[in-house]
Protein backbone atom coordinates (compact mmCIF):
# COMPACT_ATOMS: atom_id res chain seq x y z
CA UNK A 1 0.00 0.00 0.00
CA UNK A 2 0.99 3.21 -0.93
CA UNK A 3 0.68 6.55 0.00
CA UNK A 4 1.54 9.01 -1.87
CA UNK A 5 -0.07 12.41 -1.39
CA UNK A 6 -0.11 14.90 1.88
CA UNK A 7 -2.14 13.56 4.31
CA UNK A 8 -3.75 15.96 6.98
CA UNK A 9 -6.22 15.49 9.90
CA UNK A 10 -8.20 19.03 10.58
CA UNK A 11 -10.55 18.18 13.16
CA UNK A 12 -9.08 20.46 15.94
CA UNK A 13 -11.42 20.14 18.40
CA UNK A 14 -12.05 16.19 18.74
CA UNK A 15 -9.38 13.17 19.02
CA UNK A 16 -8.89 12.42 15.12
CA UNK A 17 -7.17 8.90 14.24
CA UNK A 18 -5.47 7.75 11.13
CA UNK A 19 -4.86 4.24 11.39
CA UNK A 20 -3.63 2.38 8.24
CA UNK A 21 -2.97 -1.61 8.05
CA UNK A 22 -1.12 -3.13 5.21
CA UNK A 23 -0.73 -6.64 5.51
CA UNK A 24 0.74 -8.71 2.88
CA UNK A 25 -0.88 -11.46 1.12
CA UNK A 26 0.23 -15.51 1.57
CA UNK A 27 -2.07 -16.03 -1.56
CA UNK A 28 -1.05 -15.68 -5.34
CA UNK A 29 -2.23 -12.78 -7.64
CA UNK A 30 -2.01 -10.16 -4.98
CA UNK A 31 -0.36 -7.15 -6.84
CA UNK A 32 1.83 -5.55 -5.01
CA UNK A 33 1.71 -7.85 -1.80
CA UNK A 34 5.08 -8.16 -0.05
CA UNK A 35 5.03 -4.21 -0.15
CA UNK A 36 3.89 -3.52 3.38
CA UNK A 37 3.12 0.35 3.96
CA UNK A 38 4.86 3.19 1.82
CA UNK A 39 4.15 7.00 3.29
CA UNK A 40 5.79 9.57 0.88
CA UNK A 41 3.88 12.33 1.53
CA UNK A 42 3.71 14.24 4.58
CA UNK A 43 1.63 14.21 7.20
CA UNK A 44 -0.21 16.44 9.55
CA UNK A 45 -2.58 15.82 12.39
CA UNK A 46 -3.83 19.23 13.62
CA UNK A 47 -6.23 17.17 15.54
CA UNK A 48 -5.81 18.10 19.61
CA UNK A 49 -4.65 14.33 21.24
CA UNK A 50 -5.34 12.72 18.02
CA UNK A 51 -3.00 9.29 16.89
CA UNK A 52 -1.73 7.77 13.96
CA UNK A 53 -0.73 4.42 13.81
CA UNK A 54 0.71 2.06 11.07
CA UNK A 55 0.05 -1.75 11.24
CA UNK A 56 1.68 -3.70 8.93
CA UNK A 57 3.01 -7.66 8.40
CA UNK A 58 6.07 -6.79 6.39
CA UNK A 59 7.76 -3.28 5.99
CA UNK A 60 6.72 0.35 6.86
CA UNK A 61 8.48 2.64 5.03
CA UNK A 62 7.84 6.45 5.84
CA UNK A 63 10.22 9.31 4.21
CA UNK A 64 7.83 12.16 4.34
CA UNK A 65 7.48 14.23 7.87
CA UNK A 66 5.05 14.04 10.63
CA UNK A 67 3.85 16.97 12.32
CA UNK A 68 1.60 16.79 15.57
CA UNK A 69 -0.05 20.14 16.62
CA UNK A 70 0.61 21.27 20.20
CA UNK A 71 -1.58 18.60 22.47
CA UNK A 72 -3.71 20.69 25.11
CA UNK A 73 -6.66 18.51 25.19
CA UNK A 74 -5.29 16.27 28.36
CA UNK A 75 -5.42 12.87 26.17
CA UNK A 76 -1.80 11.17 25.06
CA UNK A 77 -1.18 11.54 21.79
CA UNK A 78 0.28 8.49 19.87
CA UNK A 79 2.50 7.35 16.77
CA UNK A 80 2.67 3.64 16.52
CA UNK A 81 4.77 1.88 14.17
CA UNK A 82 3.89 -2.13 14.58
CA UNK A 83 5.23 -4.69 12.89
CA UNK A 84 4.68 -7.55 15.41
CA UNK A 85 2.92 -9.92 13.17
CA UNK A 86 5.72 -9.86 10.78
CA UNK A 87 8.75 -11.77 10.81
CA UNK A 88 12.36 -11.47 11.24
CA UNK A 89 12.41 -9.56 7.79
CA UNK A 90 9.62 -7.20 8.78
CA UNK A 91 11.62 -3.38 9.04
CA UNK A 92 10.36 0.02 9.81
CA UNK A 93 12.33 2.84 8.06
Amino acid sequence: MTLGGAITLTNVTNNSTLSVTGKTATTTGYTGANTGISVTGNIVDNSNGGNISFISNNSINQTGTTTLAANTSGTAANITYDVTTGNKTSTIN
